[in-house]
């Protein structure tokens, strides 16, 4: 009986961690998440694939990335971010974002952001003796991160919008030179 990978259907970083040990599998994995869920047609959003790593990663890269056609996309870098430790369900994991991207939606609907995969190298130990930590063989796992979507609602009818999101305006104090126009 062959069932769906329960880990691979989900970004919530407790509910894969819980799968892959209840399935023997190396705790090494990807989460996708965007800033928001809903957005209108233009607006900004944010979506980060974040690696969670609690085994021994001999070497990992991004072996495929989501098509991403509805929408116009700019890549945020991410080279210099640092890893840090989360504690996911009482364990101690590793997190590193490995990409970060700016969506701006080209269209209104339900709008799809695609699985991205990763490909590593694990180090699987075959002794627990004194030289245990130099004794292994490199395993190669592979890990999808969910797809989610995005509700992108249509720009309200009207005059055309200039801008789309949270903005501010800030004017200096009214000039007037020789009974001239107020300027502000």
């Amino acid at each position: 009986q062959v069932l769906a990978d329960a880990a691979a259907g989900s970004n919530d970083p407790a509910k894969i961690l819980h799968e892959m040990i209840a399935t023997n599998r190396d705790p090494i994995f990807v989460v996708a998440t965007a800033d928001k869920t809903a957005a209108f047609e233009g607006e900004e959003i944010i979506v980060t694939w974040t690696l969670y790593n609690a085994t021994s990663v001999q070497q990992y890269a991004i072996s495929e990335i989501p098509k991403l056609e509805d929408f116009w996309t700019e890549e945020l870098d991410v080279r210099n971010e640092v890893p840090s430790r989360a504690l996911v369900d009482g364990m101690v994991l590793q997190t590193l974002p490995i990409r970060r991207v700016a969506l701006f939606p080209l269209r209104s609907g339900t709008l799809s952001i695609g699985s991205m995969e990763i490909a590593g190298a694990v180090m699987r130990r075959i002794d627990a003796g004194p030289f245990g930590l130099f004794e292994g063989s490199l395993v190669e796992v592979r890990f999808p991160s969910a797809a989610s979507t995005v509700d992108v609602k249509p720009i309200p009818p009207g005059p055309p919008v200039d801008a789309v999101g949270d903005l501010t305006l800030t004017c200096s104090p009214p000039a007037q030179k020789n009974g001239g126009p107020v300027v502000v």
